[in-house]
């Protein structure tokens, strides 16, 4: 097999880690993060803005991966003491 091309199962996976980036996206754009659409037209201050966008994001991933212990022991529905919304409250 060639070198420059991807076998069915690097394809798939490929195709399934697009969701995540999707995801991130909408994490970007909606309430979860409140990252508002900023308009540059220098090159520096796009660069800037973009890594602030993706290192909000970040922040926010690795608090859900640290936090998922909690949230896993914690109560279902409205017995559910911890979410996202109560997490970004304390912090605030």
């Amino acid at each position: 097999m060639d070198r420059n091309r991807w076998g069915p199962e690097q394809v798939v996976k490929a195709y399934r880690g697009l969701g995540q980036v999707e995801q991130a996206f909408r994490q970007l754009k909606t309430v979860s993060l409140e990252i508002r659409p900023v308009y540059h037209r220098l090159e520096q201050r796009i660069r800037a803005h973009v890594f602030v966008c993706m290192l909000a994001y970040y922040l926010q991933w690795h608090l859900w991966k640290r936090l998922r212990p909690l949230w896993e022991e914690d109560g279902k529905g409205k017995n559910r003491r911890w979410s996202w919304p109560v997490v970004m409250d304390r912090l605030r």
